[in-house]
């Protein structure tokens, strides 16, 4: 896995920016950006035993995805683009299982925990936090993570 950092969105980076991230999720090399404490979101070895059809996971903090985490209130998928929501997208609620938190996938436990909430969906909503968007490649899981957000932004449109 590979990550920019604290970088934040639409910044320029250069390949001195970027750590890759190890199985145990560690920095190499160990860098400021090594600091990181919500690695296991994106753990792939973690994902691939809990499921092993994924092979990328984005991880996002959607402004129009995080809510429907909170109020109760199903994503739909609202156009053809979206249509991998029509099978379901389940909430994570770290606090269920791990008390109150800093809502961060911090370590193998949660890291599974929202593994396995996963199921058999290709997206995951983490209560209050964001989400996970997942598929069998890098691709895959950046569009089912953009047209989720792209349909939250509509259905917000139809209230």
């Amino acid at each position: 896995m590979f990550g920019s950092g604290r970088l934040p969105p639409r910044t320029s980076i250069s390949t001195d920016s970027i750590s890759a991230i190890t199985s145990v999720s560690r920095a190499l090399p160990p860098t400021e950006n090594s600091t990181w404490r919500s690695l296991w979101v994106n753990n792939k070895d973690l994902w691939y035993k809990v499921r092993p059809d994924i092979d990328s996971v984005v991880h996002s903090h959607s402004p129009s995805v995080i809510p429907f985490g909170l109020v109760g209130v199903k994503m739909q998928a609202m156009f053809h683009n979206a249509a991998f929501l029509a099978a379901g997208v389940p909430v994570f609620d770290i606090s269920e299982k791990f008390g109150a938190t800093d809502m961060l996938v911090s370590d193998p436990a949660k890291g599974v925990a929202l593994a396995e909430a996963l199921g058999g969906k290709d997206i995951a909503l983490m209560r209050a936090h964001g989400a996970v968007a997942c598929g069998p490649t890098l691709q895959t899981a950046v569009f089912r993570a953009v047209y989720t957000e792209v349909s939250a932004r509509r259905s917000a449109c139809t209230s």
